[in-house]
């Protein structure tokens, strides 16, 4: 290219965006695995990422929320009732619907296992797989559901 348009350039920044994308969701694939192979009586996990629309006066960033281990016929009840994952997960020690973020301080072992996804930045989180969705792995599945996520 010896003289690129903006044109060249904007098609440059969609095929980058595109491989971003499908390399990243394989490269995060495993560290799901991962944490399902943690919670064998999950079915999923699951997290939601975001940017809010209003934060009392702050810059609106975007951010990931809690990872979540969803227990078996945890989706349907998400799907079909409208429950939040945080009323499905794993119950970790007698304490229902622990997050990453809530027992890490509390079951710092537990918290471990949620770490192969904590650990990626949110940025890449973001490239990956956008703003406003949910993001969801089934055990036994090589691929993610990406929905739009409405949030307040």
């Amino acid at each position: 290219m010896n003289n690129p348009t903006i044109e060249d350039v904007v098609q440059m920044q969609k095929d980058l965006d595109a491989k971003l994308a499908q390399f990243g969701q394989d490269a995060i694939l495993p560290r799901a695995q991962a944490v399902l192979a943690n919670f064998p009586e999950a079915e999923a996990v699951t997290w939601d990422q975001y940017t809010p629309y209003f934060n009392d006066g702050d810059a609106c960033t975007f951010s990931v929320g809690d990872f979540w281990a969803i227990k078996a016929g945890g989706l349907k009840e998400i799907e079909e009732e409208g429950l939040y994952p945080e009323e499905l997960s794993i119950d970790i020690d007698g304490s229902h619907g622990l997050s990453y973020q809530e027992c890490k301080p509390l079951y710092e072992a537990h918290a471990k296992k949620f770490a192969p996804l904590a650990e990626i930045p949110e940025s890449i989180l973001e490239k990956v797989f956008g703003d406003h969705v949910r993001v969801t792995l089934k055990r036994d599945e090589t691929k993610f559901t990406v929905e739009e996520y409405e949030h307040d």
